[in-house]
C-alpha cells in the first residue's frame, strides 16, 4: 500500500492511503498540488507498493518542495497512516486515498469552515462521479452544518436516521479535517475492517464542534481494486466480520449520555453487524473457531433484534426477516445458511 499524507503547515494536515495505484496516482497528486491552498506540506508513504506507485511518488517530489516519501515494508493501511500522522507537522491533518480526486478547492474551504466555527473537525460530502465535484468550483460560498454535541457528531459518523436529512458524510477519514493536536489516539491495528469510524469514534470524545461543508468536495473512485472494492472482498472472510461486528458493539456499549433514539439506533446496528459476522462464521464452518464469539453475538442479536426489525427505515425486509430467525429459530436459521451456501455454489 501506499500514503498519501498531507500537510498543511499553517492550518491543515491530511493523509491519504493508496496500495498500487499507479494507474489513479498521478491525478490524485495533482488534484492535492493544484489545490488553491498552497501552504501543503505533502507526506507519501509507500508501503511496500509492487507497482509503479513507489517511482510515481519519487518523480513528484523530485519537481515539489512540498512532498517528502516515505519507503516502508508493507504493514497495512493502519501501519501507513500513523506513519504519516508522525511524520507530518502542521495545525491539521487530513486523508486522502491515492486512488481519489479532490476539489482544487477542497482545503481552502475546509480550513475556512474550521477555522470560522473555531471547531474541531470540518467534513464534507463526497461525490461518485468526479464531475460531481468539480462544479462546485464556481461555488464562492458553502452551506455549513454546525454540531456541538457528542451526539450529534456521532450521529454523523454513524449516519443515523436523526441526521440523514442534513447531511450523509459518514464514518471515513478522507473526507474531513482534523485539529492535529487533538489526535490523542492513532488508528487501531487491532481494527481489521472500519478502521476509519473508530479512528473518528476516539476523536469526538474530546471534540467540542464539527462542521459539515455540505457540498461535494470529494471524488470517491469506485472500482474493484478501490479501498471500498477491496473492503468488499474481505469482508467475507469470518476474521474481518468478527472485527467489524466488534467494533459496533464496542461503539454502542461505550456510547455515553446519548438520547435513547441513537441508543437504540447503536444497538441495532450492532446486531445487524453482528449477524452479519455470525453468518459467515457457520458459512465457513468456522464455528468452532469462532465460539466465544458466536455465544456474545446470539446475546447481542436476541437483545436487539426488536430494534432492529422496528428500523423499516434503515433495514430491508430480508435483513430483518435473516435476524428475526437468528434470534428466535436458530436452527432453521442455520439450516438457510447452509443451503445458500450450496445455492451459491
Amino acid at each position: 500500500p501506499l500514503l498519501l499524507s498531507h500537510a498543511c503547515l499553517c492550518a491543515v494536515r491530511l493523509d491519504a492511503y493508496v496500495y498500487n495505484a499507479a494507474r489513479y496516482l498521478e491525478s490524485c497528486i495533482d488534484s492535492i498540488t493544484n489545490n488553491t491552498y498552497r501552504n501543503l506540506q505533502i507526506i507519501l508513504v509507500d508501503d511496500g507498493s509492487t507497482d509503479s506507485s513507489a517511482a510515481i511518488c519519487d518523480r513528484f517530489a523530485a519537481n515539489d518542495s512540498r512532498i517528502v516519501v516515505i519507503h516502508q515494508c508493507n504493514s497495512g493501511i493502519v501501519s501507513a497512516r500513523n506513519a504519516g500522522i508522525r511524520a507530518a507537522s502542521g495545525d491539521y491533518i487530513s486523508f486522502v486515498d491515492a486512488d481519489d480526486q479532490i476539489s482544487s478547492e477542497f482545503y481552502t474551504k475546509m480550513v475556512a469552515a474550521i477555522e470560522s466555527e473555531d471547531a474541531d473537525v470540518a467534513a464534507c460530502e463526497y461525490r461518485h462521479k468526479i464531475e460531481d465535484v468539480f462544479s462546485n468550483q464556481s461555488s464562492a460560498l458553502c452551506n455549513n452544518t454546525v454540531l456541538q454535541t457528542f451526539e450529534d457528531q456521532l450521529a454523523v459518523l454513524t449516519c443515523a436516521p436523526s441526521i440523514r436529512n442534513i447531511t450523509w458524510t459518514g464514518p471515513y477519514v478522507w473526507n474531513k479535517l482534523y485539529k492535529a493536536d487533538r489526535i490523542t489516539e492513532p488508528f487501531k491495528k487491532e481494527c481489521l475492517m472500519c478502521e476509519d469510524l473508530r479512528f473518528n469514534y476516539d476523536y469526538i470524545k474530546s471534540s467540542n464542534k464539527m462542521v459539515v461543508v455540505t457540498e461535494g468536495l470529494y471524488f470517491y473512485r469506485l472500482h474493484d481494486e478501490s479501498i471500498t472494492g477491496v473492503y468488499r472482498k474481505k469482508k467475507g472472510s469470518p476474521a474481518n466480520g468478527v472485527a467489524n461486528a466488534e467494533l459496533w458493539a464496542y461503539i454502542a456499549q461505550n456510547a455515553k449520555d446519548i438520547s435513547k433514539p441513537l441508543q437504540n439506533y447503536l444497538q441495532a446496528r450492532a446486531a445487524y453487524t453482528a449477524h452479519g459476522a455470525l453468518w459467515r462464521v457457520y458459512l465457513s464452518g468456522a464455528e468452532g473457531t469462532y465460539s466465544a464469539f458466536a455465544k456474545e453475538a446470539k446475546g447481542i442479536i436476541r437483545n436487539a433484534c426488536s430494534l432492529l426489525c422496528q428500523d423499516k427505515e434503515t433495514y430491508g425486509i430480508h435483513v430483518r426477516c435473516a435476524v428475526w430467525s437468528c434470534a428466535h429459530t436458530f436452527g432453521i436459521w442455520k439450516i438457510f445458511v447452509k443451503c445458500s451456501n450450496l445455492l451459491n455454489r
